[in-house]
C-alpha cells in the first residue's frame, strides 16, 4: 500500500516498517502485540465492532492505549491456555531423512505466525505445519532448503511465499494421522 497509494506518507511509511519487522521477524524495532490483539478481536463476540475499534486507531497513529492493554491481558489467558493445548498434539517426523518437521494442531486464538516463531525457537525444527480443525493448514520453514510455497501448492488453495504459506487439507478435520499424513505427503511432493 505504501508503494503504491502512499509514498511520502510518513504514517504509511512507519506501518509498513512495522509490518515487515512482523512477518519476518527482523527484532529492530519494538512492536505492539497488534496482530495478536486482532486474533482477539476476530474471536470476539463482536468481532466487527472490535476490529473497526482497532482499524480507526491504527489509522490515527494510536497503535497502543489502556484500553488495548485491558483487551490485551484478558487475550493472553486464553492464549496461553490454547497454547498448551496446541502443545499436547505436536508430532515429530524426519521427512526424507533431513528435515525435522512439527506438525501441530492450533488455534484460533493463536496467531499462527508468531507460534511457529515459538515452536521454532523451542524444537529446533526445519518446518513447522499448523493445522486448524477448520481445514486450514499455516506452514513456515526454518531451513533455506525448503519452500513452503511449494509445499503449499500441493495441497487445496495453497499459495504463499518461500518462508511462509497457507493451504487448506481434505482429510477429515476429526483424524489428525490422516491429516499429517496428507500434509507430510505434500512436503514430500515439494522436495
Amino acid at each position: 500500500m505504501y508503494d503504491k497509494l502512499l509514498v511520502g506518507n510518513e504514517l504509511a511509511a512507519k506501518l509498513a516498517s512495522m509490518a515487515h519487522a512482523m512477518d519476518f521477524f527482523t527484532n529492530d524495532q519494538y512492536l505492539t502485540p497488534i496482530s495478536e490483539l486482532i486474533v482477539y478481536y476476530r474471536n470476539s463476540s463482536i468481532p466487527f465492532e472490535k476490529l473497526s475499534f482497532l482499524a480507526v486507531k491504527v489509522s490515527k497513529g494510536i497503535l497502543w492505549d489502556t484500553e488495548m492493554q485491558n483487551d490485551y491481558a484478558m487475550y493472553i489467558q486464553i492464549q496461553e491456555k490454547a497454547k498448551r493445548e496446541a502443545y499436547q498434539t505436536i508430532q515429530f517426523k524426519e521427512i526424507n531423512g533431513r528435515f525435522k518437521t512439527a506438525f501441530i494442531q492450533s488455534s484460533r486464538y493463536i496467531q499462527n505466525s508468531l507460534f511457529a516463531h515459538e515452536v521454532f525457537e523451542k524444537t529446533k525444527t526445519d518446518i513447522v505445519v499448523l493445522y486448524g480443525t477448520d481445514g486450514k493448514v499455516s506452514i513456515r520453514r526454518n531451513n533455506t532448503q525448503v519452500s513452503c510455497r511449494r509445499i503449499a501448492e500441493n495441497l487445496p488453495e495453497g499459495g504463499g511465499h518461500d518462508f511462509a504459506a497457507g493451504a487448506k487439507y481434505n482429510s477429515d478435520p476429526s483424524k489428525p494421522q490422516a491429516i499429517i499424513r496428507e500434509l507430510e505427503a505434500a512436503i514430500l511432493k515439494s522436495l
